[in-house]
């Protein structure tokens, strides 16, 4: 038991992992960013098709404004994963301290939580090839909790076989990209600009595999909760080359940016704590903690080409660096165990891949129809995925439209549904979170596992406005 209380003591937390849901950039990094490009899975990300939100991808799009524009965009994601955990992979000493029967044991069903995407951009031409340009948006975000089982002993929720990894995980962000836009000549330009990530996350999970009754408030899981924030800089670099009239050829690139991370982590005061002098002094308190996160970079080729008047075919190849994000370590920096590892984060990346197919039609003068198909390599490693946010390879169909609703003004909308590929999560040997849960024999650990599956629903619908400056007027020498 003191092997158990010491290694409460030391690694009483952890961060957010991996997910992959819908239109999810892989990992946790959204794609979410434009209504248009939604419509067709993304197809040609950082061409003209996607209006002002290709900026997102392609800071050289900030050139095809002919005076000014501004758009905004407005994603709502429901995604919806499920966990069943499977016994053949769970140490039997896990099963007894969780009560469970035979069989596929604990349910978990809609682990994760609809989250919503703003984008915004702007850009006005400076001369005939200088523009300059703004975008706010949120690349990285999601939410999941792990709630009670269902399971219940003389009306009271068991503990949970995961709850000792994770019981909740949120993040939120903001990036500012200013840019700027150089037309090189009739066939080629260019843009670039800083990039400034603010971010912020939440985790939760429980010391020990026991309930945490509510009434009457014991707390025995010992809940403990992090929250951190930080702040982080890179570059987004662009190019967009129309080698004809028909074609488009756009290649963006988004810089990793390290961000310096701060918080706390919360012990809920309680007996289970209390009962040993090695984790007594952590009840109740709140140890302050800081650790560096890398987020990946990202390359991604887009492609329009017209085929007629009224229809364009689109492509996207998309890589992004998530073996940078391995895994993250966090210092306690006061309470019971100043300088000592207070936590470390464990993501087992690999890198993550993202293709896709597109086309549009113009079917009306004011209407464009579009549809696409995009499938995403998951960057999970295996079964080393994280509990709290499951993510598999996945395969997503789109449908939207653009509608000219007044001189300068379009409506965009777009609407996707994704299938998340079963995924299998061991939590035993060669996954380093296997260390979290309780060691009955030093040295010797428990383990768990389970299946997760999925789907995802995204809405998302953007106005965009387009000054267009009137033609010069005409010259007519008098008689």
């Amino acid at each position: 038991m003191r092997h158990v209380l010491t290694f409460a003591a030391v690694a009483p937390g952890t961060l957010l992992a991996s997910a992959a849901f819908g239109q999810q950039a892989g990992g946790f990094a959204s794609r979410d960013q434009s209504a248009a490009g939604q419509g067709m899975s993304f197809a040609g990300e950082g061409t003209s098709s996607m209006g002002l939100g290709a900026m997102f991808w392609n800071p050289a799009a900030v050139t095809q404004v002919r005076s000014w524009g501004v758009e905004g965009n407005f994603a709502a994601s429901f995604p919806r994963s499920n966990i069943a955990s499977n016994p053949a992979f769970a140490n039997p000493a896990i099963e007894t301290l969780n009560q469970c029967g035979t069989g596929f044991c604990d349910l978990f069903s809609s682990v994760s939580d609809n989250q919503v995407f703003p984008s915004l951009y702007g850009a006005y031409r400076i001369n005939r090839d200088w523009s300059v340009g703004l975008s706010v948006t949120q690349p990285f975000a999601f939410s999941s909790h792990i709630g009670f089982t269902g399971n219940l002993v003389n009306g009271i929720p068991t503990s949970g076989i995961f709850q000792q990894v994770a019981t909740a995980a949120s993040m939120s962000s903001i990036d500012v990209n200013p840019v700027v836009g150089w037309r090189v000549n009739d066939k080629l330009s260019v843009g670039i600009g800083p990039q400034f990530l603010w971010l912020r996350n939440t985790y939760d999970r429980d010391l020990f595999p026991l309930p945490n009754i509510v009434p009457p408030n014991a707390n025995l899981g010992s809940p403990v909760t992090q929250r951190t924030d930080g702040f982080g800089a890179g570059v987004t670099a662009g190019l967009t080359y129309t080698p004809t009239p028909a074609t488009e050829i756009a290649l963006g690139y988004r810089s990793r940016v390290k961000t310096n991370l701060s918080g706390s982590q919360f012990f809920v005061g309680n007996a289970a704590l209390l009962a040993s002098p090695v984790t007594a002094p952590f009840s109740g308190a709140t140890v302050n903690v800081s650790g560096n996160a890398t987020l990946p970079d990202q390359v991604s080729l887009g492609v329009r080409q017209r085929i007629d008047d009224r229809l364009s075919v689109l492509g996207t190849i998309e890589w992004t660096h998530w073996s940078v994000l391995s895994n993250i370590a966090y210092t306690a920096n006061n309470g019971p165990a100043p300088g000592q590892l207070a936590n470390v984060v464990n993501f087992n990346y690999h890198d993550g891949w993202f293709f896709s197919l597109g086309a549009e039609y113009r079917l009306w003068r004011d209407t464009t129809l579009r549809a696409g198909i995009g499938y995403d390599v998951s960057p999970v490693n295996g079964t080393l995925g994280f509990i709290a946010l499951p993510g598999g390879n996945t395969t997503t169909l789109s449908a939207g439209l653009s509608q000219k609703i007044y001189p300068g003004l379009t409506f965009d909308f777009g609407y996707s549904y994704s299938w998340i590929a079963d995924q299998l999560i061991v939590i035993g040997p060669g996954n380093p979170d296997q260390a979290r849960y309780t060691t009955l024999i030093p040295g010797i650990f428990n383990s768990a596992g389970g299946t997760t599956s999925g789907h995802n629903q995204v809405v998302s619908v953007g106005l965009r406005y387009a000054f267009d400056p009137p033609p010069p007027p005409l010259i007519v020498k008098a008689k």
